[in-house]
């Protein structure tokens, strides 16, 4: 048994050392408790969860405004909603263009399709059909 635990503190990897960073974030959950119990016997994940907290320290430190003050959140959400009105208004302005665009479009099919229809020649195909079936089916 002692052989054995001195085998576990001389380890140079472990693979649970990849799980440590979610010890960090979710201390209450199963898995949390799981390594908890398993860094207590393993001088490797003692030594990466030393390192993680550091790490962590570190980054909380080079943050500035981890925490931002009032009187900033507020001039920051007053920016934002200019910007936002701004955008707003700069896409139902393409918005318009874009209908008024499509509108044109389609009033210029429409208008192609009327020409093309009341045309005399098509008019005289028309008819020609119609009368060529009226007698085939009325006089044959």
């Amino acid at each position: 048994m002692d052989m054995q635990s001195s085998t576990i503190n001389s380890k140079k990897s472990c693979i649970h050392s990849r799980s440590l960073s979610t010890l960090l974030q979710q201390e209450d959950s199963e898995r949390g408790n799981f390594l908890r119990g398993h860094i207590v016997s393993c001088s490797f994940c003692q030594k990466e969860m030393k390192r993680l907290q550091e790490d962590m320290a570190v980054v909380e430190r080079a943050i500035p405004f981890y925490l931002l003050p009032d009187d900033m959140k507020d001039s920051m959400n007053l920016e934002l909603d200019q910007v936002t009105s701004a955008l707003d208004k700069h896409f139902q302005h393409e918005k318009k263009i874009k209908r008024q665009r499509n509108y044109r479009f389609t009033l210029g099919i429409f208008k192609d399709l009327g020409l093309s229809f009341f045309r005399p020649s098509t008019l005289f195909t028309i008819f020609l059909g119609a009368g060529i079936i009226a007698y085939k089916t009325y006089f044959n």
